[in-house]
């Protein structure tokens, strides 16, 4: 797992189709471990090959259909994180490496030293959303300001904006977007309890969900 603190970034030098997949390699300012596991750009990947100046990862096809790692260029720019130690910090908030799809860009504009965006999330991605909850947007932690339906605001402070291209994306740029693993997860619950269309809290409700048993319903 990750926590979305992106402390380096790295340059792409190779990208080449291999076996229904791509094979990326990115130059990194430290010495990765075959096998190991790698955010780049919030893309959980794995080390195949290493380098004098970096590591190569096999990309699959799910991987290129719901990332933006498939358009990725010689030369383009590229975050990267390596997976949490057990005993290091969670700094920013939990971060699996699996997005979710591409947000959208819509907006951008500046308050004071801060650049504001607002993003679409992917198709069916708003309801993990929520105002002062976190998100992951090409493997970096932002906190949401709102929320309205599927588009939702981030700001960009000053520091993020020096360790990452996030504060220069402009609109109609897309970018990798994952939620909150634990706001899907409540989410999730809840709507297999409730089902998709809701209802309400009843007594039976509350029965089924294991909070009242038949004697105190009597």
């Amino acid at each position: 797992m990750f926590t979305g603190i992106i402390e380096v970034c790295g340059n792409v030098t190779e990208c080449r189709e291999e076996g229904g997949g791509r094979t990326l390699s990115v130059r990194a300012p430290f010495k990765a471990r075959m096998g190991e596991s790698i955010a780049v750009d919030g893309v959980c990947v794995t080390v195949s090959g290493i380098f004098k100046e970096g590591f190569s990862a096999w990309l699959s096809p799910e991987t290129l259909a719901r990332s933006s790692l498939g358009a990725l260029a010689t030369g383009d720019v590229v975050h990267l994180e390596q997976a949490l130690a057990a005993d290091g910090r969670l700094g920013g908030h939990i971060v699996t490496g699996h997005v979710d799809g591409l947000a959208e860009v819509v907006e951008r504009e500046s308050r004071g030293d801060a650049v504001v965006l607002t993003l679409r999330a992917p198709e069916g991605m708003g309801r993990y959303l929520v105002a002062k909850g976190s998100v992951a947007l090409a493997g970096v932690s932002l906190t949401v300001n709102e929320v309205d339906g599927d588009l939702f605001g981030v700001s960009v402070i000053p520091f993020t904006q020096d360790l990452t291209f996030v504060g220069r994306l402009v609109p109609g740029r897309r970018v990798n977007f994952e939620a909150d693993i634990i706001s899907k997860q409540v989410v999730s619950t809840v709507e297999r309890i409730l089902g998709r269309g809701g209802g309400g809290v009843t007594e039976e409700l509350l029965e089924r969900a294991g909070f009242m048993g038949g004697e105190e319903r009597r």
